[in-house]
């Protein structure tokens, strides 16, 4: 059980290591930013898209990795 906890959490941290990248690239192009105002403790444009990589990658990793099987007629 734990072997699968570590593998899950290695593949939900690669994917969002490589996705995060496009995915701030897509925010870059599409202007999905987030501009510094007087509010804000950011001093140049953010991208706002962060989320959905690491929010992706931990939902494939959950359904890729999770035993589903065992858990028999859940009804």
């Amino acid at each position: 059980m734990l072997f699968i906890l570590i593998i899950s959490f290695l593949t939900a941290f690669t994917l969002a290591y490589f996705a995060i990248p496009h995915v701030i690239n897509i925010a870059r192009e599409k202007n999905l930013c987030e501009e510094p105002s007087e509010r804000s403790s950011h001093t140049i444009s953010t991208p706002a898209l962060g989320g959905i990589g690491i929010f992706s990658a931990a939902i494939f990793s959950i359904v890729l990795w999770t035993p589903f099987r065992d858990f028999g007629n859940l009804q």
